[in-house]
C-alpha cells in the first residue's frame, strides 16, 4: 500500500484497519533500532563485501589490516558480527556508513 492510503487508514492512531482487523507496526521487529544496539546482529552488508571470486583474497587483507577473521556469504556479502566488529574493518578499509564510525 501506499503511503497515502496507509495514512487514510492511520487517522489519528498508529493503527490500521485492514479488512475490518486492528493492525500496529511493530518497528523493533523491523530491525529499525540503532545499529549500536544488540539487535540486527549478524549484520551482511552488501557495501563491505567483495566479488565472489575475491573472497579469499579480501578475508586475507583484512586480516593483515588487523580485522582478524571476517566471513563472508557464497555471493560475497560480508557477515558483520557486531558493532565493535564493524567499525574496525570500517576504518580498517578507510570507509564509512550511514552511522559512521566513531
Amino acid at each position: 500500500m501506499t503511503i497515502r492510503e496507509m495514512l487514510k487508514r492511520q487517522g489519528d492512531t498508529d493503527d490500521i484497519v485492514i479488512d475490518g482487523e486492528s493492525w500496529t507496526r511493530d518497528y523493533s521487529a523491523e530491525g529499525k533500532a540503532r545499529v549500536s544496539t544488540s539487535k540486527g546482529w549478524p549484520m551482511y552488508s552488501n557495501g563491505l563485501g567483495t566479488h565472489p571470486d575475491l573472497i579469499k583474497q579480501t578475508q586475507e587483507d583484512l586480516k593483515a589490516k588487523g580485522c582478524g577473521h571476517v566471513e563472508f556469504t557464497p555471493d560475497g556479502r560480508m557477515k558483520l558480527d557486531n558493532n565493535a566488529q564493524r567499525k574496525k574493518i570500517l576504518k580498517a578499509t578507510n570507509q564509512a556508513d550511514g552511522n559512521g564510525y566513531d
